[in-house]
């Protein structure tokens, strides 16, 4: 398998890469360093260090190909079915708001039955 950098090494192993270069520097992982001071790691040392790899795919920046697939056209008995779902959600709906506006009206009934705030003098609960 190709060796990787540690930012690679990160990305695809959900770890960060100063623990990546840690784990190196101490031995718990092998790699090459490199002239520009960084460093190609074998991704089995990670492998066999106990990090998992993730499962999606990583963006390495390279152009991922893409399936192109044709879209077949919708089917009339599933558009029927769907519009009645789309009423019945918006009948619900409408219902609801009913709901909260009538919900709305009791609560300002009873605001305005309560008593007026008293006002207090200050925070301080004794008499100066």
């Amino acid at each position: 398998m190709a060796s990787i950098s540690v930012r690679e090494a990160a990305k695809r192993f959900n770890v960060s890469r100063p623990t990546v270069v840690k784990r190196l520097k101490n031995g718990t992982i092998s790699g090459k360093p490199q002239d520009g001071g960084g460093w190609l790691i074998d991704p089995a040392e990670l492998i066999r260090a106990g990090y998992t790899a993730r499962t999606e795919p990583v963006n390495t920046g390279e152009p991922q190909p893409v399936k192109v697939t044709a879209i077949a056209p919708p089917d009339p008995d599933e558009m029927v079915k769907l519009k009645a779902a789309l009423a019945a959600a918006e009948a619900r709906a409408a219902v609801a708001e009913a709901l909260a506006d009538e919900r709305a009206a009791h609560i300002a009934d009873f605001r305005r039955m309560l008593p007026a705030p008293t006002e207090k003098s200050g925070w301080w609960p004794f008499k100066r």
